[in-house]
């Protein structure tokens, strides 16, 4: 391994395609340089926010078609993600704690899961957010101040939802909003 790949590999860990089921709390504590952590393709089901302690300096976490059922405070431990892809899992209800220290998200993907149930306040503290896709869950009804305090975001993305009707305020403070996809499913 030459000395390009070994620093790269202390910025980067790609885990994807495993067997891994379980990330048990502190599994990554030494990793206090990593950016970027693509853990696709596994079958994790289990996390907790203490799982990511020590990634001071993740940017990126990536959780694509894995069996994730819940989000607890997933951030807590990585004050600077940015990005978190959780497409392709199982969940089904998304608390108004899910991402209470995600300050920092700018992306957030939640496509093809089984989100029947969103918080009203659940995304209230994403207020860095530029893209949220929550397309092809199982939401019936969007709470009213969903959007409200998401002023900067620029993609939103509702479409293959059996959502049965939208009211007239829901997208009022999305001033910025370049690309709004809602397709029924």
């Amino acid at each position: 391994m030459g000395q390009t790949d070994t620093s790269e590999a202390a910025i980067n860990r790609y885990l994807s395609y495993n067997k891994i089921t379980v990330l048990m709390p502190g599994v990554f504590k030494d990793l206090h340089t990593l950016e970027w952590l693509i853990l696709e393709n596994n079958n994790i089901h289990q996390i907790s926010s203490m799982t990511f302690s020590g990634l001071n300096s993740l940017v990126l976490l990536v959780l694509l078609n894995n069996s994730l059922t819940k989000l607890d405070d997933i951030c807590q431990e990585m004050p600077r993600l940015n990005w978190l892809d959780l497409e392709g899992n199982l969940i089904e209800k998304i608390g108004n704690a899910s991402f209470r220290s995600c300050t920092m998200l700018t992306v957030l993907v939640l496509q093809r899961n089984r989100i029947s149930y969103v918080h009203g306040q659940a995304f209230s503290v994403l207020q860095k957010l530029g893209e949220l896709d929550l397309s092809n869950n199982r939401l019936v009804a969007i709470p009213p101040n969903l959007f409200v305090l998401l002023e900067d975001l620029l993609q939103l993305n509702i479409s293959y939802n059996p959502i049965e009707d939208l009211q007239v305020d829901h997208f009022d403070k999305l001033h910025k909003l370049k690309s709004l996809v809602n397709s029924t499913c």
